[in-house]
């Protein structure tokens, strides 16, 4: 049965340093247990080490970002007793999440010590293309592509 009305989205928080939502989403990511404080310091940390010009580094922040973006992921569906992987198209607001939830989860993988430097490394590895995260954005787009035969199977 369909909504009568839309989702409500929440507002996104930007930072108070930066004033910007990703930097934002990308504290309450990394935030463990309510620990805000020291997921900003995290956050803030990684982006200094980046540029010392706090506006290039938020610029550095988005480009990695952007080449971790997936453009198409794989949808289940289900049609006539058989389970079907769809390709589809994602929205902007997803594409960040994803990008934002895979660039911290490649980034607590890694094995440096500090938190701060797993977050720094992973951006510049970002950056140029490669690491866990743009690996991840890489087999989503394989799958999405390899199962491109049942793409006339999608939900209009």
């Amino acid at each position: 049965m369909a909504r009568k009305c839309g989702a409500v989205r929440l507002r996104a928080c930007s930072d108070p340093l930066f004033d910007a939502p990703e930097v934002g989403r990308l504290v309450n990511l990394v935030m463990v247990s309510g620990k805000k404080t020291v997921a900003a310091r995290i956050v803030y940390t990684a982006l200094a080490m980046l540029s010392q010009d706090r506006s290039r580094s938020y610029e550095l922040l988005l480009q990695a970002l952007h080449n971790i973006k997936p453009s198409a992921e794989i949808r289940t569906r289900r049609m006539g007793g058989a389970s079907y992987r769809v390709p589809a198209e994602i929205c902007a607001k997803r594409r960040m999440s994803l990008a934002l939830r895979w660039l911290k989860s490649a980034a607590m993988r890694r094995r440096e010590r500090y938190a701060h430097v797993r977050l720094y490394n992973e951006i510049l590895d970002a950056l140029c293309r490669r690491g866990g995260a743009v690996r991840q954005r890489d087999e989503v787009h394989r799958l999405a592509h390899a199962n491109r035969a049942f793409s006339h199977s999608r939900r209009g």
